[in-house]
């Protein structure tokens, strides 16, 4: 009778250890499918544009949108991500974008109606009243990263397409009031990130207070040349 308990346990013993060890393939297996079969990119966050920092750091916010270029070198195709529960969706497979080489080309925000068919015409407005959140939505994040054949994990780190203009002033700053001029249109290309000012007139932009003394602007990459000219 003990020989025969002992021979029971020995097979449940055994039959355990076999789907443990089954169940431990098949979820490397399944992970390993899974890595092979999407895209995986890894963004820099960004809670505003803003406030990233010039290295990229920051975190992306619930609902979020980036807006995405893919480019096997024959087609271009637009997709848009959205930031749910700490991850972006949809996940996007690698074959439906060619097994070459693959330019992706990414924006924050997405714009609506705008971002999908404006790739390298981007017409693009910072605000004249940044004082509040106009500061946040004249700012614009790019970034680009290339898979090559074979390859399909990225790393985007976003930066600014936009130039922050920093003002701090000395003394007594209480009713101090700063007016930045600049152009405030241009053309941004968001396949490579590079802007073009328009040849609109200057104008006067109010920038964010961000303490006491210190006062800052998102404006159009220009040469300094740009602001005396406009006097």
């Amino acid at each position: 009778m003990i020989n025969n308990l002992r021979t029971v346990f020995s097979i449940i013993l055994l039959s355990v250890y076999v789907i443990s060890f089954s169940g431990c393939q098949t979820d490397t297996y399944n992970d390993d499918i899974e890595q092979e079969k999407y895209i995986l990119l890894n963004f820099t966050k960004a809670e505003t544009r803003a406030s990233i920092s010039d290295d990229g750091s920051g975190y992306f916010s619930e609902g979020d949108r980036i807006g995405l270029y893919l480019d096997n070198g024959s087609k271009i195709q637009y997709r848009e991500l959205r930031f749910v529960n700490g991850d972006w969706q949809p996940r996007l497979k690698r074959q439906d974008f060619g097994s070459g080489r693959l330019t992706i080309s990414a924006h924050y925000p997405v714009i609506e109606g705008v971002s999908e068919n404006a790739e390298s015409q981007y017409e693009f407005k910072i605000a004249l009243d940044q004082s509040n959140t106009g500061f946040e939505s004249s700012d614009l994040l790019v970034s680009q990263a290339s898979l090559e054949n074979g390859q399909n994990r990225a790393d985007l780190y976003f930066r600014h397409a936009m130039h922050r203009l920093r003002v701090e002033l000395t003394g007594q700053t209480n009713e101090a009031e700063v007016l930045v001029r600049s152009r405030i249109g241009g053309i941004v290309n968001l396949l490579t990130g590079e802007t073009s000012l328009s040849d609109e007139e200057f104008q006067w932009i109010s920038p964010k207070r961000i303490t006491d003394s210190c006062f800052e602007a998102v404006i159009y990459p220009q040469e300094a040349a740009s602001f005396r000219d406009g006097d």
